[in-house]
């Protein structure tokens, strides 16, 4: 089962990953200062994510990478490397597909 994670960094600060079924990263949050930010971060996550238009893709020499936006232009997230432009778009399935039901885990 996909799931968000909170985590806190080791300056202090609250961030999500966001896992698909096989366990795997597929996209991280930014940091916030407070756990009630990122939990929004997260809830902007799931309106935004079935939106094509929402992300952006790019490519830095041999790998490929997404972020998720906002309506206003504010990251959400952004992807781990990928090796492929399809695996990429495998990536970016998951989140529209799983991001609206996965469960929260507080580990921070």
């Amino acid at each position: 089962m996909a799931e968000f994670i909170i985590q806190k960094s080791a300056s202090g600060q609250f961030y999500y990953t966001f896992r698909g079924n096989n366990h795997e990263v597929v996209m991280v949050g930014e940091e916030h200062t407070t756990k009630q930010a990122c939990q929004g971060s997260i809830a902007s996550v799931r309106l935004n994510a079935p939106n094509d238009d929402r992300y952006t893709r790019w490519q830095t020499g041999a790998s490929y990478y997404f972020n998720l936006k906002a309506a206003n232009g504010e990251k959400l997230g952004a992807s781990e490397a990928y090796t492929t432009a399809q695996s990429r778009e495998t990536g970016i399935s998951v989140v529209k597909r799983e991001a609206q039901g996965a469960p929260v885990i507080d580990r921070s």
